[in-house]
């Protein structure tokens, strides 16, 4: 058994990278039939929620039924959804395109479930964007309390086996909900990477920008000081590492230069002071977006001698506006 488990463990996460603890702790809550807990997994679209909890069902081998709750936008309809597909019927042209059992009210849909636990043992419902439900207030009451309300029948199975206290204990258990967030997948190095030292330090960076060029003395300073390298890749002639850019600023910073820290998930936005960097680089607590003093002053350029003669002329012309209106103020003064 101890070695079955571990061969799920490994598939899993070699299957789903960077989602080692929701997969743990879904694999935990799930495996275990006494919890019986509703589960609402939440987190940013297109992060794999609903990817990695199929793949956890499928991996423990438990029955459910996919729903999405944006498509089923009845109750009558999401019942009859799950229904057909825990109990594997298909509405199709031979059986007149009809569901497996016309789901007129909440009992209809709990006596289906109940048949599908007789059958199977154990079913699971998994509601895909259940953020929906929360307009249908009566719904989502339903389906909360269906844990309650889903005991196998006629007293058979492992309910009938408990003792009191045991059935009190899982009736109490049922009806704590567990809720844990699904993060959006980052890049991060792997154990192995991390055992053969692999740089965790990234710059992303524009051919000829200033603010780069500002911090490639810090950079050295860095290297000097700490022996501390840091991996550039340059996005504005290369596309692959402007999409990475994109999938680890998630719009917070919109521009170059970018420091993350692969193991620390700290970033700097723009040019930076050294003490900020030098934190960022030893994993501490550093400021997203501190710039330094003199920024302003170290990217201003020198003006060539066209700049310098319209800036000549320019201030010429504000003198004379100056005089000019000095002077209208002196005759109004006189009149």
């Amino acid at each position: 058994m101890q070695l079955k488990r571990q061969r799920e463990h490994d598939e899993l996460h070699a299957q789903w990278p960077c989602r080692g603890p929701e997969i743990d702790r879904l694999v935990g809550l799930l495996r275990e039939p006494e919890l019986g807990l509703p589960l609402f997994v939440h987190g940013p679209s297109g992060c794999g929620k609903s990817s990695v909890v199929r793949g956890v069902l499928d991996t423990l081998g438990l029955p459910f039924a996919a729903v999405d709750c944006t498509a089923s936008c009845t109750a009558r309809l999401l019942f009859e959804t799950a229904l057909n597909k825990l109990h594997r019927h298909q509405p199709c042209a031979a059986n007149g395109y009809v569901s497996w059992s016309p789901c007129d009210s909440n009992a209809v849909f709990v006596a289906g479930i109940q048949e599908a636990l007789a059958e199977q043992g154990r079913v699971c419902l998994l509601l895909e964007h259940a953020e929906e439900l929360v307009r249908q207030e009566e719904l989502l009451a339903t389906l909360l309390a269906l844990c309650a309300a889903t005991t196998l029948p006629n007293g058979d199975g492992p309910s009938s086996r408990r003792s009191p206290s045991q059935r009190r204990l899982r009736r109490l258990r049922r009806g704590m909900p567990a809720a844990f967030q699904c993060s959006e997948r980052v890049h991060e190095l792997t154990l192995q990477e991390y055992s053969q030292d692999k740089p965790y330090l990234i710059q992303f960076r524009g051919k000829g920008d200033d603010y780069c060029k500002q911090m490639e003395p810090l950079k050295e300073q860095l290297r000097e000081e700490l022996g501390l390298d840091i991996r550039c890749f340059e996005v504005w002639y290369e596309s692959k590492n402007l999409e990475l850019l994109q999938k680890l600023d998630r719009g917070r910073c919109g521009g170059v230069p970018f420091f993350y820290n692969k193991r620390s998930r700290r970033f700097i936005c723009g040019a930076t002071t050294y003490d900020n960097l030098k934190a960022w680089a030893l994993c501490e607590p550093c400021e997203p977006f501190l710039p330094p003093p003199n920024i302003n002053q170290d990217n201003q350029p020198e003006p060539n001698k066209v700049q310098k003669f319209f800036g000549g002329l320019k201030a010429m012309a504000e003198e004379k506006m100056r005089r000019g209106s000095d002077e209208d103020d002196d005759d109004d003064d006189e009149d």
